[in-house]
């Protein structure tokens, strides 16, 4: 467990290196698009290009960063309404859930980079299948983090610190 966690870990900030550079990429190509623009009155042709795709992956590794904290969007409604022995079973079926999907993405992704390698994107003339890498690698992190959580015995230690705080208050 110690050598998934510290997996876990390492992979989460790579990610996070990963977010800030294409955060820098992004802000810095916008400028001098709106800097070509205005002053020299010419555009960047393949700003707009790299600009999509930084974004994109971006967003893929965020998602997969937040898989590590637990911190995606959640509906808390029916846990809140199941017995502290619900609601660790309820997170565990999810956790399965979300690995069975990211499993699924990840086998779907590596497919995909097949037929991908034929196509370039239209003015970077960048091999489509390095954009579509980003499903399988995002889908792996995303992977590593939900099965360590799952296996974790601090990610259920929350519930029964929301337990003790119920009775409390009761």
């Amino acid at each position: 467990m110690k050598i998934l966690r510290r997996i876990s870990d390492v992979l989460d900030s790579i990610t996070k290196v990963i977010i800030a550079v294409l955060l820098i990429v992004m802000t810095v190509v916008f400028f001098a698009q709106v800097v070509a623009r205005f002053v020299f009155n010419s555009g960047l042709y393949w700003s707009e290009e790299l600009v999509r795709y930084s974004g994109i992956a971006l967003i893929f590794f965020a998602a997969a960063s937040l898989f590590k904290a637990n911190d995606h969007v959640a509906i808390t409604v029916v846990e809140e309404m199941l017995p502290k022995a619900g609601r660790k079973v309820q997170y565990a079926l999810l956790a399965l859930i979300n690995i069975l999907y990211m499993a699924l993405v990840l086998v779907i992704g590596i497919q995909i980079l097949e037929v991908a390698s034929y196509q370039q994107s239209p003015n970077m003339q960048l091999p489509m299948n390095v954009v579509y890498l980003l499903f399988p690698i995002s889908m792996a992190i995303s992977l590593v983090h939900a099965v360590t959580n799952l296996l974790s015995r601090e990610t259920y230690r929350k519930y029964d610190t929301q337990d003790k705080i119920e009775e409390v208050a009761k």
